[in-house]
């Protein structure tokens, strides 16, 4: 009964700190304008929010390509 109860606890203590994770991971707020598109495109960097529809917005991305604009001079 001791190993059923010390697999439970890690596996709780595995999940609470993947939420954990989770949580601490924040997305990115990025200006858009034309010149963040055309870098963007150069680059080939593609996101749903990096449209023309958003020039003069503020609109959120993720980490992922707020590193590859980053990497790519595009901010």
């Amino acid at each position: 009964m001791r190993f059923v109860k010390t697999g439970v606890l890690a596996v709780a203590l595995a999940g609470a700190v993947m939420t954990g994770a989770g949580i601490a991971h924040a997305d990115e707020s990025v200006n858009v304008d034309a010149k963040l598109l055309g870098c963007a495109s150069q680059a080939g960097i593609s996101s749903s929010d990096l449209t023309e529809a958003n020039i003069g917005r503020s609109v959120t991305v993720s980490d992922q390509v707020a590193a590859q604009l980053k990497a790519s001079g595009c901010i």
